[in-house]
């Protein structure tokens, strides 16, 4: 073979071996990504998976815990309300909450007087099964305990000793716990701002936790402030700076006026 025929024959052979790089080349992937498989292509296809969200944005609507064993209940968060599941009926049920069956509340703070009421008038129920035998359902309320006896709940001052049948006609009473309350509150709290009185200068702490309020007194007025907007500050309050804050001359006068939820701005009652 001449000299000339071998430089055509590597020059043939040299253009094949490229052809077959460049064919390699074409069909690697890319730098910087990986090959997939199809059922991994389909499913990008389809686009991102879709989840629901509730309202509050936590990213789930699955009920939470919030507290375990209050007065009997466990205290749940589900979307948009907190539900008080009585603990001997298992876990929290969604249809059970729609339908409206459980004690329930926009907020905790709300929802716990309504729990209290509730287990104690699962008390008052079971001690009517047996009237003629005085039965304690709630113990220490407001320096008070709460008797049920032939079918009324009687409050009993904890200084004076035990509850005496003899001298039910003189206990303050009612025909149950949800009616005896709101008496109770007014006559300890009117007590309260009397003896608060005597030192006008000191904020003192009337009741807790009224329609989400706290009742203080300070310089014979009496001030409703939402719980969660902290402690009592009466500079705050006199300039607005507390959403909801309301101001009269006595507890009793204010509690009429307080909402189920704190209004969204100041104000004043009379």
């Amino acid at each position: 073979m001449t000299s000339k025929h071998t430089a055509i024959t590597l020059a043939l052979v040299a253009m094949v071996a490229l052809a077959g790089c460049q064919a390699g080349v074409a069909s690697a992937p890319s730098s910087g990504s990986a090959a997939q498989p199809a059922s991994a292509r389909s499913r990008a296809a389809e686009g991102p998976t879709k989840r629901p969200v509730d309202p509050l944005g936590s990213g789930t609507t699955l009920p939470r815990l919030i507290e375990e064993g209050y007065l009997g209940y466990n205290i749940v968060q589900w979307l948009d309300r907190y539900y008080a599941v009585p603990q001997g009926q298992g876990a929290f049920s969604e249809e059970t909450a729609r339908r409206g069956e459980y004690v329930s509340a926009e907020g905790p703070l709300l929802l716990k007087p309504k729990v209290e009421v509730r287990a104690i008038i699962d008390r008052e129920q079971g001690a009517d099964t047996s009237p003629t035998e005085p039965i304690l359902v709630r113990e220490g309320y407001r320096g008070y305990n709460l008797v049920r006896f032939e079918g009324r709940t009687h409050a009993v001052a904890q200084g004076s000793g035990a509850f005496v049948v003899s001298r039910r006609d003189q206990y303050l009473s009612a025909a149950s716990y949800a009616e005896l309350k709101p008496i109770l509150d007014e006559q300890v709290t009117a007590e309260f701002e009397r003896h608060a009185d005597a030192d006008p200068t000191t904020p003192i702490l009337l009741e807790e936790g009224v329609s989400g309020f706290n009742l203080v007194r300070y310089g014979r007025r009496t001030y409703a402030l939402p719980q969660d907007q902290g402690g009592f500050d009466f500079a705050r309050i006199k300039s607005g700076g507390i959403p909801g804050a309301l101001e009269g001359e006595s507890a009793a006068t204010l509690r009429a006026a307080l909402p189920g939820r704190p209004p969204s701005t100041p104000g004043s009652t009379r």
